[in-house]
């Protein structure tokens, strides 16, 4: 009974160090799998993030105007014209804008903080932005004057573009219809003047020939027989 005892102890204990050794390799390759799969955890990929991350560029807000050589318009005297100026993006809002003359001092000024824009009273009821996309900041002047004529810069959120301004009389030309229809005229008003002409001078001679003489006074009277 002590041998059968001492057995079933020794089967016991190498049942217990089997299973032991099989928990081990079990842990050791779920520990392997695991760090294949996942890969070292090291600082250098967040480092590299962070870095790619601090070199993108900010997104720009506002308006990049387009910045061309000074351009010089013409306007005339009583008319209207346009002061182009454009956002690199038609569809960018600009936050501010300020149409100025340097001269005078702020033409036309707007801010997204404002909800009517600042006009200069020389310019009060004579000055508009161009209808259309929200990065055309073309202003529109009407009813010209000679003292609107000069240099004028618009002004946004990155950049300034310069403008040159000449107001002229305007020059009102005769219409070739118009030139042809007073030459006729005055032909028509020269030949009626010739036929009166003519007219009244056969009509002397006539009355002439029948003896008929006109005194000072105007009247009519024939010589005595």
């Amino acid at each position: 009974m002590a041998v059968m005892r001492n057995i079933c102890r020794l089967w016991l204990l190498l049942s217990l160090f089997g299973f032991s050794l099989v928990s081990l390799r079990r842990k050791s390759s779920r520990s392997s799998w695991h760090s294949s799969a996942v890969g070292p955890r090291t600082g250098s990929s967040d480092n590299s993030t962070l870095q790619n991350d601090e070199d993108e560029p900010l997104p720009m807000l506002g308006c990049l105007v387009v910045i061309t050589s000074t351009t010089t318009l013409t306007g005339y005297y009583g008319d209207s014209v346009v002061l182009p100026c454009n956002c690199e993006d038609p569809e960018t809002n600009p936050r501010t804008l300020k149409w100025e003359k340097p001269s005078l001092g702020s033409v036309y000024y707007f801010t997204e903080d404002y909800t009517e824009p600042e006009v200069h009273e020389e310019y009060e009821g004579r000055v508009a932005l161009v209808e259309g996309s929200p990065g055309n900041l073309s202003l529109i002047i009407k009813n010209l004057r000679e003292e609107d004529a000069g240099s004028y810069r618009c002004i946004s959120d990155y950049g300034t573009e310069h403008l040159e301004l000449i107001i002229e009389e305007v020059v009102i030309l005769e219409s070739p219809c118009r030139l042809q229809h007073l030459l006729v005229f005055m032909l028509a008003v020269l030949i009626l003047l010739l036929i009166t002409h003519i007219t009244v001078g056969a009509m002397i001679i006539r009355w002439r020939n029948q003896g008929i003489v006109f005194s000072h006074s105007g009247t009519a009277s024939c010589p005595c027989n």
